[in-house]
């Protein structure tokens, strides 16, 4: 087989490696397409374990391997087809095909692949389909309690994990990159709820559900996420610490900006649709319930991690804490579905507003994302010399020595940077949002928290959708630096 069959191979989502077992791979120019060469199988199967980004692995071996060791090779998934190298063939015969992944396989790997990334969404899908069967069982003041037994006990399960997860000795060179973190969190809590409130106030006049209108603004009240988040900006090659960071600073913060915002908005003479006339006491019972059951766990956690850190590390990864803790949320929002499905409000819903929440989330994800990129890395349109420090946490004012820079240029964040405030400042958390939206309801009816909820649930789900999408585009974006 003549080498030039490699490069059909040369361009993603391929990536060939090779195995020199006999030193012959090194120094050909018909093998140059190769992009890393290993010298034993131990290190070519941690590189594919730690290369999940790359779909499909061909690998090329010079040399002999036992029949075990070539089936542990071909089961892994992302092995497309394996190569024999001999210089001693003619030249047309030096590269011998002696695997490819059969056809069915790769469908059910591809099949597989989507389930594991995307399993969140169809537990989700499973959850509502319980909840219609069978709503009595997970409804409120229900044979579970689960007013109680989950929309408590799921919660502190969901932060106490969180805190237990949490590496915060990460982060101790990120924390005081301050300009990051204000602009971040002044978009998430200020831009995008005043921005949503003023599209609300428009569907409002276009006579369009109230109970979903208030959902729509607890959405862009509640933070970034605590999780999500920080796992797709270090997919995408951002800043994880500053992720990481802005998903403390602000899942804290939130606990006390998110019921003032959610009740400055909702009061609002053109809305007015919680009815019911909040003081102090009301907003001082929504902190005690949310420090209850988002703030104490979370610090519990994080001080059982500090104190037994090698212990904690690996019970995360023998029993999958992130897993557990989304298994946890989708037994919440089962039971909020529960009530949901339980109270019948869901047939006051025209199928028509569904469909422009979901359109509506789509399109707020998007253009705050976008927007976020935009202010991160504002186009510089005075040309006053090259930009010769690449850092972006040098002061904003002008130096004597430096007054080639702008002021743009020194507010312009690094790409790291950017993919980081994007997926902090668009993501809205859905495991604080729950218990907020109930907190700041208890004044009246609780099966109206799950409309409430409607759209906040919904924006998640599209959330993992986008971002899944972005995080590739981002990637490319990284790489053309």
């Amino acid at each position: 087989m003549n080498l030039s069959i490699l490069s059909k191979y040369s361009q993603p989502p391929y990536m060939i490696i090779g195995l020199d077992l006999l030193n012959e791979l090194s120094g050909d120019e018909n093998l140059m397409v190769i992009n890393q060469i290993f010298k034993n199988i131990n290190d070519i199967e941690d590189f594919i374990v730690k290369h999940t980004n790359y779909e499909k692995f061909v690998i090329i071996i010079s040399g002999n391997l036992s029949s075990d060791q070539l089936n542990h090779l071909k089961s892994y998934s992302q092995i497309d087809s394996i190569y024999l190298f001999s210089k001693s063939y003619d030249a047309n015969e030096q590269l011998k095909c002696i695997y490819t992944k059969p056809r069915n396989r790769y469908c059910l790997n591809t099949l597989t692949k989507l389930l594991k990334k995307f399993w969140f969404i169809f537990g989700l899908a499973i959850a509502m389909i319980f909840a219609v069967l069978f709503p009595y069982l997970g409804a409120s003041g229900g044979i579970l309690h689960t007013e109680y037994s989950l929309k408590w006990g799921c919660v502190i399960i969901i932060f106490f994990l969180s805190g237990l997860s949490l590496q915060t000795n990460e982060i101790a060179t990120e924390i005081f990159h301050f300009r990051l973190h204000i602009f971040t969190q002044v978009f998430n809590l200020v831009f995008i709820p005043l921005v949503v409130f003023v599209v609300c106030l428009l569907l409002i006049k276009l006579s369009f559900n109230k109970i979903l209108i208030g959902g729509i603004i607890m959405m862009a009240c509640t933070t970034t996420t605590i999780s999500s988040n920080v796992i797709m900006t270090k997919n995408a090659g951002g800043n994880e610490p500053a992720a990481l960071v802005n998903a403390i600073l602000g899942n804290i913060l939130g606990v006390f900006v998110s019921p003032a915002l959610i009740w400055l908005f909702m009061l609002n003479s053109h809305l007015n649709i919680l009815q019911h006339e909040y003081n102090i006491h009301d907003y001082l019972h929504v902190l005690f319930n949310l420090g209850l059951t988002v703030i104490v766990p979370l610090i519990i956690g994080q001080i059982i991690y500090t104190i037994w850190t090698e212990k904690i590390l690996w019970a995360k990864t023998k029993f999958h804490f992130p897993e557990l803790n989304s298994l946890a949320l989708l037994i919440l929002l089962w039971s909020i579905f529960c009530d949901l499905f339980q109270s019948g409000l869901l047939n006051q819903i025209k199928t028509r507003d569904l469909i422009i929440v979901i359109a509506l989330n789509a399109t707020f994800y998007i253009t705050f994302s976008l927007l976020a990129m935009f202010f991160a890395r504002l186009p510089n349109i005075f040309i006053c010399g090259q930009r010769t420090i690449s850092s972006d946490k040098q002061p904003l004012l002008l130096e004597s020595g430096d007054k080639q820079k702008t002021l743009i240029e020194r507010w312009r964040f690094s790409r790291e940077d950017t993919i980081a405030i994007m997926f902090c400042a668009a993501t809205k958390t859905v495991a604080k949002g729950v218990p907020l939206i109930s907190a700041v309801n208890s004044a009246n009816n609780q099966s109206l928290a799950g409309l409430f909820s409607l759209p906040l649930i919904l924006y998640h789900v599209e959330q993992l959708i986008l971002g899944a999408i972005e995080v590739n585009l981002l990637q490319y974006w990284l790489k053309s630096k």
